[in-house]
C-alpha cells in the first residue's frame, strides 16, 4: 500500500503502531513502442511487397550457404548472416509471431558462431559488442513470438521453441529442482525508486516464473504461490556450423542462474563473455506484484483470515550450503518491507554467494507468544523439509534481522521462558488450570520455550524492547481495538475463564485476549518479563537506533515511536545510531550495516569451521561484478 493512499490512517495510527515504512518502489509495463508494429497490435503502416521479401529470403539463402560452406568463414560474415536472419524476422512478424520463429533462431544461432569463432583478443572488440546484441534482441524475440509471458503467455510456449529445434534447460542443479512455468523479459518493466543491481552482457535477463497453487508439497509450502526468480538466457548451437549440421541437432537455450554465473565460454580455450546480469527486477516483481502487499492491513486487523500464509517464505529452492538469513517484519507491515534491503545487500558478490534469504510473515495483530510460537514451528518445519538429516552446517549458522515488533520476536526465538511467562499471565500453575488436553497443549506452545539452536547472530533495528508509550495513550488503544483477535485464541480465552473464572488469569488478560499492539504497551506484563530474559549464550547481537533528535539530551531520543531507552540493549557487540524516524529498515545506513555483520558473521562462521561446502565464486569475480545505479 503505498503512502497516498494510507497517510490519513498513519496520521492517526501511525504514532501507536512501530511496523515498517510505505513501500515506495514501483514497477511498471514499459509500453510496446519498442517492439514491432504487429506486437503493439496495429496493422503494419507500410506493407512490404511480396517481390521485396522474396528477394530478401533468396539473398539470405545464398549468404547461407557461402557462411556453412567448407573451408571457414569470417566472425564477421557470421554476423552478416544473423543480422540479415533478424530483419526477415522483424518483417514476417508483422503478419505472423509463429512464422518468424525460425528466423529469429538463426539470427541468435549465427551470432553465438560469430562469438565462437572470434579469438580471445576480440572479446572486448567492436565485434563482439555486435554480436552480443544481435544475439540477445533475437533471443528477446524469440521468446515473445513463443508466448513464454507476461503479455501473451501461451501454455505451450515450450512446444513452440521445440517445434523449431530449442530445448529449454537450467545450468544449476538447484533451478532444476523447480518447474519453469513461464519466461518474461525483464527488460518489459521497469522499476522505479530502487537501486538497479546488474549489469550488461551475453544474454537476456528473464524472470523465471514458477508457480506452486497449492503450497502442499514439501518442500513447496515454503515457496511464494507465484515464485520469480533471475534467469539469464542464452541459445547455443550444439552441432557444428559446416553445411548446417547444427540444424539437425536441438539448440540450447540455457537458463544461466546469475547468482551463480559471472561468465559464458562461448569458443575454444578462455574465449568467454560477461553473462548479463538484472537482480533488482525479479526481486521488485516479487515482493511488489504479489499478495504481499495486501498482507499488511489484513494480517493486522484481521490475523486469522491470514494465517495460511504464516510462515517462512525462501526466495527460490533451498541452496545447501549457504546461510540463511532470517528477515522478521515489524507492526502492521509484511516480508515486502525488506525490498530495499535485500535489493542492495545482493549487490554484494560474497553476501550473495555465502547466504541464501528467508521471509518470514506473520499476522501482525495476533498476540506476540502466539506469533513467536507459529514462527518457531515453521522453523522447525522447514528445517525438517529441506535438510532431515541435519547434515548441512551452514543452516546452524543462521542471522536474524528483526525491525520493530519483528525485532522483540527475533529476540524471543533466543530466549528461554522457563516459569516466567506463565507466572506473567497464570496467577496459579498451569497444572492446576483446568482446560480440555488440546487447549493446555496449545497454551503450552506459547508458555515454554527455549533459543533456537540454529540461530547464531541477530540484528534488532528500531526495535521496542521495552515497549512503547504510544502504544496505551488514546491512539493505541484505538488500534488496539480495530484488531479483530483470532477466533482461536478468543476461544482459548473463553474456556479458561468458563473453567476457572477470570481470577485465573492475571488482570491484563481478564477482558480479552491482548492484541500485539497491548503486548508493546510499556506496561504489558508479558513484555516486561521478555525484556528482562537474557539472551543464548554465545549468541552475538547488533541493535541498530533510529533517533530524529541526536542533538538533544539523551532522555529525549526517539524515532517517533521507541525510544533510545527502549531500544538500546546492554552486552550488544554493536550498536549503530541512524538518524532517521521508526522506518530505518529502509535506510542505506541500516543496510550499510546489515551488510557489516553479514561479513562479519561469515568470518566467524569460517574461523569455528561450522560450514564450508558452499561452492566459492566470490574469489573469482572480484567487488566490481555488480553495478549499482538508481533508475
Amino acid at each position: 500500500m503505498c503512502q497516498s493512499t494510507r497517510a490519513w490512517l498513519l496520521l492517526a495510527l501511525l504514532p501507536a503502531l512501530p511496523g515498517s515504512g510505505c513501500r515506495s518502489p514501483e514497477i511498471k509495463d514499459r509500453p510496446l513502442r519498442g517492439l514491432p508494429v504487429f506486437r503493439a497490435g496495429a496493422p503494419a503502416l507500410v506493407p512490404e511487397s511480396a517481390a521485396a521479401a522474396s528477394s530478401a529470403e533468396e539473398t539470405y539463402a545464398r549468404l547461407q550457404t557461402d557462411v556453412e560452406g567448407p573451408g571457414g568463414t569470417a566472425p564477421e560474415h557470421l554476423l552478416a548472416l544473423a543480422d540479415h536472419a533478424d530483419r526477415i524476422g522483424r518483417r514476417v512478424l508483422r503478419r505472423d509471431s509463429t512464422s518468424a520463429l525460425p528466423w529469429f533462431r538463426d539470427a541468435a544461432a549465427y551470432a553465438m558462431f560469430g562469438l565462437m569463432s572470434a579469438g580471445p583478443t576480440d572479446l572486448a572488440s567492436p565485434l563482439q559488442a555486435r554480436a552480443v546484441a544481435l544475439h540477445n534482441h533475437a533471443v528477446e524475440e524469440l521468446l515473445r513470438c513463443a508466448g513464454s509471458g507476461p503479455r501473451e503467455v501461451n501454455p505451450a510456449w515450450r512446444e513452440q521453441l521445440a517445434a523449431v529445434g530449442v530445448e529449454v534447460a537450467p545450468t544449476t542443479p538447484e533451478r532444476a529442482t523447480i518447474p519453469c512455468d513461464e519466461l518474461w523479459v525483464a527488460g518489459d518493466f521497469r522499476v522505479k525508486k530502487l537501486e538497479q543491481v546488474g549489469r550488461d552482457g551475453l544474454g537476456v535477463p528473464l524472470i523465471a516464473v514458477s508457480y506452486f497453487p497449492d503450497r502442499q508439497a514439501v518442500p513447496d509450502r515454503f515457496l511464494p504461490e507465484r515464485l520469480r526468480l533471475p534467469a539469464t538466457a542464452v541459445l547455443r548451437p550444439t552441432g557444428p556450423l559446416r553445411d548446417g549440421a547444427w540444424r539437425s541437432r536441438p539448440m540450447m537455450l540455457a537458463l544461466h542462474d546469475p547468482a551463480h554465473e559471472s561468465f559464458v565460454l562461448v569458443g575454444s580455450g578462455s574465449s568467454g563473455s560477461g553473462l548479463a546480469v538484472d537482480l533488482t527486477t525479479p526481486l521488485a516483481h516479487q515482493f511488489i506484484r504479489s499478495p504481499l502487499t495486501k498482507l499488511s492491513w489484513g494480517g493486522m486487523l484481521r490475523p486469522e483470515a491470514f494465517n495460511s500464509y504464516l510462515g517462512i517464505l525462501m526466495y527460490g529452492p533451498y541452496q545447501p550450503g549457504k546461510v540463511p538469513v532470517l528477515f522478521i517484519h515489524g507492526l502492521w507491515s509484511s516480508p515486502d518491507a525488506w525490498l530495499k534491503m535485500a535489493n542492495s545487500l545482493q549487490a554484494d558478490p560474497l553476501i550473495l554467494d555465502r547466504y541464501q534469504f528467508w521471509f518470514a510473515y506473520y499476522p501482525t495483530g495476533a498476540p506476540l507468544m502466539v506469533s513467536a510460537a507459529r514462527l518457531r514451528q515453521s522453523l522447525h518445519d522447514l528445517r525438517e523439509a529441506i535438510d532431515p538429516r541435519r547434515s548441512d552446517p551452514a543452516l546452524d549458522q543462521m542471522v536474524v534481522v528483526g525491525h520493530s515488533l519483528g525485532g522483540v520476536l527475533s529476540k524471543q526465538l533466543l530466549q528461554s521462558s522457563g516459569q516466567s511467562i506463565e507466572r506473567g499471565l497464570l496467577t496459579r500453575p498451569l497444572e492446576q488450570v483446568a482446560m480440555s488436553p488440546e487447549a493446555r497443549q496449545t497454551l503450552s506452545r506459547f508458555l515454554y520455550f527455549e533459543p533456537e539452536p540454529s540461530i547464531r547472530r541477530v540484528v534488532f533495528i528500531a526495535s521496542p524492547h521495552r515497549g512503547s508509550n504510544t502504544a496505551n495513550q488514546v491512539i493505541g488503544r484505538l488500534g488496539s481495538s480495530l484488531v479483530r483477535r483470532p477466533g482461536d485464541i478468543s476461544a482459548l480465552h473463553a474456556e479458561i475463564i468458563s473453567m476457572n473464572g477470570p481470577e485465573v488469569l492475571q488482570p491484563a488478560y481478564r477482558r480479552r485476549p491482548p492484541s500485539s499492539i497491548d503486548n508493546l504497551a510499556w506496561e504489558s506484563p508479558i513484555l516486561k518479563i521478555l525484556s528482562e530474559l537474557p539472551i543464548a549464550l554465545g549468541v552475538p547481537y547488533h541493535s541498530i537506533v533510529a533517533n530524529l533528535f541526536p542533538e538533544g539530551p539523551p532522555g529525549l531520543w526517539t524515532d517517533g515511536v521507541v525510544s533510545y531507552e527502549s531500544a538500546h540493549l546492554d552486552g550488544a557487540e554493536s550498536e549503530v545510531m541512524i538518524r532517521h524516524n521508526h522506518f530505518a529498515n529502509d535506510t542505506p545506513e541500516a543496510t550499510a550495516e546489515v551488510r557489516r555483520v553479514l561479513r562479519l558473521h561469515l568470518g566467524a562462521a569460517m574461523e569455528t569451521k561450522s560450514f564450508g561446502h558452499a561452492p566459492s565464486f566470490a574469489m573469482n569475480r572480484g567487488a566490481g561484478r555488480f553495478a549499482c545505479a538508481s533508475r
